[in-house]
């Protein structure tokens, strides 16, 4: 078969190669989540946190990671993945988030609905019994964000999504590997 034809297959194996890299890196990029951690050039562990696995209490983030974009020009295609979340950027670079009164509202509501019913003495005061210091560590853990003094939270970096060379190098076997049985084939 002459170079024209094959050249010919490749541009038409085009839309499939990027059509399965695309589900490649999605796929890297949800891993992530299970895995708890990113991988580059060297794994970067998250930090844990106590009970459950990090930014997978209700698998919203996760399943909002989507690919937003394909774009082809004259000389490359670029696949873009991304979330609309507006958390996950604080979450996959970290950073400090300012503490407003509204937040403290929200602490102190959320403190009160995981803590449930607590009984009274008659001046309204939390009674020191049994029931009442069973609290959950999740109830104790908002209302220690209602009390606290400090002015921002600071949220550990988890990457989930950005340039990878580990998946890179993935795409470019994969990549390799559809060129090569195309050649064959032809």
């Amino acid at each position: 078969m002459s170079n024209l034809s094959i050249l010919h297959n490749i541009a038409k194996a085009h839309e499939k190669i990027v059509a399965i890299a695309a589900a490649e890196a999605l796929r890297f990029y949800k891993q992530r989540f299970v895995e708890q951690n990113f991988v580059d050039n060297s794994t970067q562990t998250w930090k844990p946190t106590k009970g459950r696995k990090a930014l997978s209490k209700t698998g919203t983030l996760k399943r909002s990671v989507r690919i937003i974009n394909i774009a082809n020009s004259s000389t490359n295609t670029t696949i873009k993945i991304g979330t609309s979340e507006k958390y996950a950027q604080i979450h996959n670079q970290g950073g400090k988030i300012t503490i407003t009164p509204k937040m403290r509202k929200f602490f102190w509501a959320k403190f009160a609905e995981l803590s449930g019913a607590q009984s009274k003495d008659k001046k309204g005061r939390t009674r020191n019994n049994n029931r009442n210091r069973t609290i959950s560590e999740q109830a104790q853990l908002f209302k220690a964000l209602a009390l606290t003094k400090k002015k921002t939270i600071t949220i550990a970096k988890r990457q989930f999504i950005g340039h990878s060379a580990q998946l890179e190098k993935q795409l470019n076997r994969l990549i390799q590997a559809k060129l090569s049985q195309i050649i064959s084939q032809s």
